[in-house]
């Protein structure tokens, strides 16, 4: 579906543009997803180590996942996600402290999927 911009000039792929997953889940005490599109589960991996599985899956690996992470009250700085492991169908992904720590079980995981559906 191509979509015309402001001013008649350019042109965007819609389908393209839109994310294909998203999930928002507590990392800390019982891990459980708050809110989600395309996302079939979550498993709690490790400390601070977290996996969802995608409801439909991506045509390849070749997609942009990304992720980020908050604590609580006074725990909200310098904490940071990485993406360990993005397959066909799952993302794998840590939440950790800046500062040297390792990872960390946080409240607020926030992770989205762009790319192509199988």
């Amino acid at each position: 579906i191509l979509v015309t911009g402001e001013g008649n000039s350019t042109t965007t792929n819609l389908q393209q543009g839109l994310n294909k997953q998203w999930i928002h889940f507590n990392g800390s005490g019982t891990v459980a997803i708050q809110d989600s599109f395309n996302t079939a589960s979550l498993t709690d991996v490790n400390t601070g180590e977290y996996k969802y599985a995608f409801t439909n899956i991506m045509n390849n690996t070749s997609y942009c996942a990304d992720s980020s992470t908050r604590g609580d009250g006074s725990n909200n700085n310098n904490r940071t996600a990485a993406i360990k492991i993005a397959a066909a169908t799952e993302v794998e992904f840590s939440s950790f402290a800046c500062s040297g720590g390792g990872a960390e079980d946080l409240a607020q995981n926030y992770g989205h999927t762009m790319g192509d559906l199988a």
